[in-house]
């Protein structure tokens, strides 16, 4: 019984992370607030960094939250 709470909640979190995600890449939610969900939330880190191949993140060190917590987004462009 535990073990499928506990297999439900993985699922749950794996879909917001990736609903997180999708906003984020439609322009629904600002940067910061994805920004925001990403350093606070471990399971969007782990979802979005098991998923990096097919996302196209090349960058490794965005699994090291010290590395994220201190990247500076103050300048940061994004293009489509």
């Amino acid at each position: 019984m535990i073990f499928g709470a506990k297999q439900k909640l993985i699922r749950e979190q794996r879909e917001k992370a990736i609903q997180i995600a999708l906003l984020f890449c439609e322009r629904k939610i600002e940067f910061s607030d994805f920004w925001k969900s990403y350093v606070n939330e471990e399971f969007i880190r782990e979802e979005l960094n098991r998923r990096k191949a097919s996302l196209f993140i090349e960058k490794s060190f965005f699994e090291d939250i010290d590395v994220v917590k201190n990247i500076n987004t103050d300048d940061l462009q994004i293009q489509s």
